[in-house]
């Protein structure tokens, strides 16, 4: 930029688009040059317009000066992190600018001489007296050429010539009113033309003189016709003695109503009789009655004949002085839009003695000098529209958007709340009245919710909100029309009755953010199970851990490991199946399928260093309004039973694959293998593993309940229940972890709170393994993973989660404690018999969880004079190969 016109004094950017304080702001690397960088902290803006800065420009060439600088983009260009085409530095012509410092102009200063000062206006001239008015014209910033000033002034004023210097067009002298004309060639920067003329006043008015300058700037960057004008006013009254006005003077009614207005006359003077020439728009109003004051006017007479006139009189027998009422109007609105007209007393000043005017008289019927006070008169009519249809504004950060869940068999509708802004653009208040919703869709043409709402008032200008509360539960993907009509009773008579409907189309979205049939049907189901045999189910985490592809956008390898210690398998156990779990976040494939090759982004599992590229993906995506929530979570099963090595260890190897220059944000949750085997020394179980995907969080924001963010998986158990002495539970739920009441897990009509607490070691997996067997039932039973708001606490959002994995493992046998079997006996004197110490060893917990026993300890006692305890005879639980009898 020049400095010798313009200097950049400051920077404010938009901090709301650049958030990241550090990459965001400016220098001045030479005189002249300004350089901006701005940056945001979080993902990349997606195509659009964004506000960068707001540049302070100060212009340098101080008062009068007039100059232009070109603002001249030496070099601009944005990043691009996201994968893909656009990936990197981008060139980005500049659209350059310019800034204007100062524009020439014409000034003109309009004055009238009061005999003692040049003066704007004049406030008490009479008819007859003589005044000078002055011109002066001055030049900014530019050599102007063919200056033209034209003085207007009123009829009230007369010409009476003294025009100085020369004018190039007068009036003639005595002319009422006109125009008088002024041209020189040239008119330079600060230079100033002065010109005169005088007038005398020849009525009782406010006549103003008006004058116009025009002249053309041939100078470079400032060519053209630059004008300006200003005024002075004389003002001529008569010394008033009485003065006629309205009560009130400014009155109103609503349509086809009346208001009354009163006349009355005040001022010192003495005075006899009167008569009004009344006029007013007759399309807006009517006057209907007028009832003379006849307490003191006991003669008069009303004539309401013309319309839009009245003629008025009224009399008494003698003079009388002070303030009465002469009379009281009726006033009807006719017309029902706005409309407003004036209520002129006409007087001799407006039409002329020859004209039927308004007067007061005294006792000779002499005229008496009467301020007429004129009046105004609004039809006030009300006119309701609706210019707005807001869709679950009770859940702002949907968008407003509509959401229902997918249309199919046992799907859970949600109602969606709808406003409507109803405004009255009406000069007039309006009573009761109803705004009525209609829903359809669109495509059968079928009325599907309806409500109806009153309002009970509604200023003039004023708007108001209707809400529509639960009564419409649409299903996702089908066309609506919401339709909302104000005054849909017709009870209030308006202006335009035409314009009180809106209409808006909707087509509603699934909120990820909900559970099973609140979203698409979804569940955590039954993919293995087991029949009943000498089973056991196993899983570590081994040294998997999170891994964020925001902080780690070139990752390209992720690797996790399992041990013995992580995860043991006895010897000579049979493998029945074996299965990895991968979970992950943020992705951004076009396909939302993080297995599949074809879009270029992809992952490829090697395990033991065998490719398992053929993984089941699950994922969900909240689809709601910010770009972050379009991204997908999941979770992908790698079927590793071939590959699995139970007596040593075991590697996963990820590989991320994306295209050059494109986006790379997948993060990986963690990974979970899984394994069941058979062994003939483990008790017999039956277990069920169920998989699925759900992305849960209850937030009022979201329009998502406790309620609405749960995910179910169900067991379906044939067996007898009576056979199971040990029923274990364990979820797996991705990034639960606030425990408290965040999060709720029921097992059929077993409720316990916050049992997430925590993540699973270096994963953010919430893991959680408990004993079901109380509440064990015959047939269905039934797991909810729930994301809960804990009102009672006052808050309004529960944890953010996903729900992906349950695994039921039961196990055959009978309840027991450590007990002595049996618990009576009857023996004669000298017999022998044996006692069973019975013990349960799967039934051991610690701190609530579920431990396998390696261990136990008893002490039997019994009275040594009575019996004698001979030998112990190892039995299951002693008799397990490595086992020790101390």
């Amino acid at each position: 930029y020049n400095l010798s016109c313009v200097n950049i004094t400051g920077v404010t950017f938009n901090t709301t688009v650049w958030d990241d304080a550090i990459g965001t702001g400016y220098a001045y690397p030479s005189p002249g040059i300004v350089s901006l960088t701005y940056s945001t902290l979080g993902n990349d803006h997606p195509p659009g317009d964004y506000p960068i800065a707001n540049l302070t420009i100060e212009c340098t060439g101080g008062a009068g000066t007039c100059c232009i600088s070109d603002l001249i983009f030496i070099e601009s260009y944005i990043t691009n992190t996201t994968l893909g085409p656009w990936y990197g530095d981008h060139d980005v012509p500049g659209e350059n600018g310019t800034v204007v410092c100062g524009e020439p102009s014409i000034t003109v200063d309009k004055k009238v001489w009061d005999g003692s000062a040049w003066v704007d206006e004049i406030p008490d001239a009479d008819i007859g007296d003589e005044y000078r008015f002055r011109i002066n014209v001055t030049a900014t910033c530019c050599n102007f050429t063919n200056l033209w000033v034209n003085d207007t002034f009123d009829a009230g004023l007369t010409y009476n010539d003294s025009a100085n210097p020369a004018p190039a067009v007068a009036p003639p002298i005595g002319q009422k009113g006109g125009e008088i004309k002024w041209f020189f060639p040239t008119l330079n920067k600060s230079e100033t033309k002065t010109m005169y003329f005088n007038v005398t006043v020849n009525n009782y008015d406010r006549n103003c003189n008006v004058a116009n300058a025009t002249a053309w700037c041939p100078e470079p960057g400032f060519k053209g016709r630059y004008s300006g004008k200003d005024e002075a006013c004389i003002v001529s009254a008569p010394s008033w003695v009485k003065e006629i006005y309205f009560v009130p003077q400014n009155s109103s009614a609503p349509y086809c109503n009346t208001t009354e207005v009163e006349i009355w006359v005040n001022g010192t003077g003495m005075f006899q009789s009167g008569q009004i020439n009344l006029t007013y728009d007759p399309a807006c109003a009517d006057v209907v009655d007028w009832v003379r004051n006849t307490d003191v006017f006991p003669h008069g007479d009303w004539d309401s004949s013309k319309p839009g006139e009245e003629w008025i009189t009224f009399a008494r027998n003698d003079e009388i002085d002070g303030r009465y009422k002469v009379g009281t109007l009726t006033i009807h609105c006719n017309n029902t839009c706005y409309c407003s007209t004036p209520l002129d007393m006409v007087d001799v000043y407006e039409v002329g003695d020859d004209v039927r005017h308004s007067e007061l008289f005294d006792h000779d019927m002499k005229p008496i000098k009467t301020a007429w006070r004129d009046g105004n008169f609004t039809c006030t009519n009300p006119d309701l529209i609706v210019t707005d249809i807001a869709l679950t504004p009770d859940a702002p950060s949907l968008g407003d958007r509509a959401a229902g869940p997918v249309n199919i068999t046992g799907a859970k509708t949600q109602c969606n709340n709808i406003t409507a802004t109803i405004k009255n653009i009406g000069n007039g208040d309006v009573g009761p009245f109803h705004v009525c919703f209609n829903i359809t869709n669109t495509t059968s043409g079928a009325k599907v919710a309806s409500c109806k709402e009153e309002v009970e008032s509604l200023g003039a200008g004023a708007s108001t909100t209707v809400w529509c509360n639960c009564s419409w539960y649409p299903y996702a993907y089908e066309n609506y029309t919401i339709t909302v009509t104000a005054d849909y009773q017709n009870e209030v008579t308006e202006c335009n009755e035409s314009n009180n409907t809106m209409s808006r189309y909707v087509v509603p979205i699934v909120n990820g953010l909900k559970g099973n049939g609140w979203q698409d049907g979804r569940s955590i189901d039954t993919v293995y199970n087991t029949t009943q045999g000498h089973f056991n189910l196993r899983y570590s985490t081994g040294d998997s851990y999170r891994l964020s592809g925001y902080s780690n956008k070139n990752w390209t390898t992720y690797k996790a490991n399992w041990t013995a210690d992580n995860l043991s398998i006895p010897n000579a156990a049979n493998v029945m199946m074996a299965r990895l779990y991968v979970y992950y976040g943020t992705d951004k494939t076009p396909n939302h399928n993080i297995t599949d090759t074809s879009d270029g982004y992809y992952v490829n599992l090697t395990f033991n260093s065998v490719d398992k590229r053929q993984g089941k993906n699950y994922q969900d995506r909240p689809l709601l309004f910010s770009n972050y929530w379009k991204n997908a979570w999941g979770m992908v099963v790698y079927d590793v039973t071939n590959e699995f090595d139970a007596i040593g260890s075991n590697r996963a190897v990820l590989d991320y694959t994306w295209p050059a220059n494109s986006y790379r944000d997948l993060s990986i949750t963690g990974m979970l293998l899984v394994v069941v085997y058979e062994h003939e020394n483990e008790p017999e179980r039956i277990i069920y593993i169920n998989d699925g995907f759900d992305l849960l969080y209850a937030k009022d924001v979201y329009g998502v309940s406790s309620e609405e963010a749960t995910a179910y998986a169900t067991f379906n158990v044939t067996e007898d229940i009576s056979k199971f002495a040990r029923a274990k539970l364990i979820t797996v739920a991705p990034h639960a972890n606030e425990g408290d009441d965040h999060n709720r897990l029921y097992f059929n009509d077993k409720l316990w709170k916050g049992v997430w607490s925590g993540y699973h070691k270096t994963t953010q997996l919430g893991i959680d393994e408990r004993d079901v067997q109380p509440y064990l039932k015959q047939g269905e039973n039934t797991v909810k993973f729930q994301s809960h708001i804990n009102r009672a606490a006052g808050e309004t959002k529960g944890d953010n989660m996903e729900a992906s994995n349950a695994f039921l493992v039961l196990e055959k046998g009978k309840r027991k404690i450590v007990m002595i079997d049996p618990a009576e006996k009857i023996v004669q004197p000298q017999n022998q018999f044996d006692l069973d110490v019975v013990v349960d060893p799967y039934n051991g917990t610690v701190n609530g969880q579920m431990v396998d026993v390696y261990a136990v300890q008893y002490t039997l006692k019994y009275d040594p004079s009575v019996l004698r305890a001979e030998s112990q005879v190892e039995g299951d639980f002693l008799k397990q190969d490595g086992n020790d009898t101390i």
